[in-house]
């Protein structure tokens, strides 16, 4: 009966079409992952910041594209049903932030740089981290 529900919410929000890991959807499904919640997740700041690319990283490839983090943005508004801010502008404002080469794919390296330089994320991430 639960995967039943799962199933149609997942099909209502078009997350397959998003997500290509199930490892993936089950870390958006039981974390509810965002950026205010992330500190949900134990273990050093470090480790947060490695787990959050790799969610963002679908093909596995080492590089988010602006497409990969749309669909993720977009699959996470959908279940938190999240109206404030339109996930296209969200992901403009994340490669804003981070792609700094310009390259229109954010690297590992640029991924942690930038987040590692915002004080609101460390905060965030390290108020559960585990010593």
């Amino acid at each position: 009966m639960i995967y039943s529900a799962i199933n149609n919410m997942l099909t209502k929000c078009n997350i397959y079409s998003y997500l290509t890991s199930l490892h993936k959807l089950a870390d958006l499904l039981m974390l509810n992952v965002s950026t205010q919640n992330m500190c949900s997740l134990t273990g050093k700041v470090q480790e947060k910041l490695d787990w959050a690319f790799n969610l963002y990283d679908i093909d596995g490839n080492g590089f988010i594209t602006r497409e990969e983090c749309l669909e993720i943005i977009s699959a996470i508004h959908c279940m938190m049903d999240v109206k404030s801010e339109s996930p296209q502008s969200m992901t403009d404002k994340i490669f804003s932030q981070l792609d700094k080469n310009m390259d229109g794919r954010v690297s590992k390296e640029e991924f942690i740089e930038g987040s590692s330089a915002n004080p609101s994320i460390i905060s965030i991430l390290s108020k559960t981290q585990d010593r």
